[in-house]
């Protein structure tokens, strides 16, 4: 038996698989980080958490390219740059040993 309920498929199929994928990924990648933690098993949770992040970002790009307003578009792009602004900025931060 699945650790994962079926999910009901009524009339958009697609929607609720998507949901429950990106469910599923955040909950994989919360455990993941949680059994580093305790395991001390750097190099398979980075594997396990890698994987759960690309899952997320392939569904997020798969609903960004489905919307149909072009400034919907551009409010997603605004944000992801924000994101990817801020990932920088912690990083460089890190690195430095600012942070």
């Amino acid at each position: 038996m699945s650790r994962f309920p079926k999910p009901r498929v009524h009339g958009s199929s697609t929607r609720t698989y998507r949901r429950y994928a990106a469910i599923s990924a955040i909950r994989t990648s919360a455990l993941n980080g949680a059994a580093i933690a305790g395991a001390a098993r750097e190099a398979s949770g980075l594997v396990g958490i890698t994987g759960a992040i690309f899952l997320l970002a392939a569904l997020v790009s798969a609903w960004v390219v489905s919307l149909r307003q072009s400034w919907a578009r551009i409010v997603v792009r605004a944000a992801g740059s924000w994101i990817a602004a801020i990932g920088l900025l912690l990083l460089g931060w890190t690195l430095s040993g600012r942070l």
